[in-house]
Parts: structure tokens; sequence; C-alpha cells
């Protein structure tokens, strides 16, 4: 009985350390700024709200502030990132997209992993580097988006 307690207790700790292990927020923000010749902040606008709609099509992901004379989106984003480990990690984070004359930035902030309750040892920790990546993609889709527009019909 005094081995099985002892096991237990164990596999407890164990737990506990890898669960503490975990980062709560990845530091940010991250921003991008994105030239976008010969196109003006209405127009520009236009398309971030577009692309912010067909990127992010999670019911978790929702555009929460936006302000067509400001220029200004706002809205939760969520992806999902691979460890080092190989291991899925939901990550959610903020997203700010500004539209003006000529150009857009684009802004992560509060990045959060959310962690699966059974991933005790830590295998599916994510940083600011594996967000980074994901960024940088989001970036470079947004910019390919506002050079090329969307599709005319």
């Amino acid at each position: 009985m005094k081995k099985h307690i002892l096991i237990l207790l164990a596999l407890s700790v164990i737990m506990l350390i890898g669960c503490m292990s975990l980062p709560k927020t990845i530091p940010g923000p991250i921003s991008y700024i994105i030239d976008v010749p010969e196109k003006m902040q209405d127009e520009i606008y236009r398309l971030n709200n577009e692309w912010m709609v067909k990127t992010f099509k999670s019911a978790e992901a929702v555009i929460e502030y936006q302000d067509k004379t400001e220029g200004i989106l706002m809205g939760k984003g969520q992806t999902t990132l691979l460890s080092k480990s190989n291991y899925p990690v939901k990550t959610g984070f903020t997203i700010t997209i500004e539209a003006r004359d000529e150009r857009a930035r684009l802004t992560f902030e509060g990045i959060t992993p959310k962690y699966e309750s059974q991933d005790y040892f830590g295998l599916a920790k994510i940083d600011e580097e594996d967000f980074k990546k994901e960024s940088d993609a989001l970036a470079a889709d947004l910019e390919s988006y506002l050079k090329t527009g969307s599709e005319d019909w």
C-alpha cells in the first residue's frame, strides 16, 4: 500500500513540475509594416477586413472592434502550432490591422498557448520563435492579399 502511495505521489509531483514550466503567454507585440503602393486607406481597410474574415474562420476568431474612419480592425485569432516535440498546440492571440494611405501595420499581442491538461511533461511547449514563424507567414499572406486584391467577379 505504501508503495502505491509513493508512486502516486511521485507521479503527481512530476505532473505539477511539467505544468509549471509551461508559459502562460508569449512576449509581444510582434508587428509588421506592409507597403501597399498606390492604394488608399479606404481600400486597404476593406481588403484587411476581407482578409481577416477569410483567414480566421474559427468560431473563436472574431473581429471585436472596427473603425473605418481610423482604419483599425481588432480581433481574436487562433492557430494551431506544432511544438518542437510535434505536439499540436492551439494558440490564441489578439490581432490588430491598421490602414493608412499606401501602408498597413499588422500587430500580434496577447499570444496565449492553450495547453492540454494531459501534457504532464511540458512536451508541447511553444515559444516566441514558434509563433514568429506563423506570424511571418500570416504577414506574407496579408501582404500578398493587399497587393493583389480580391478577385473580380
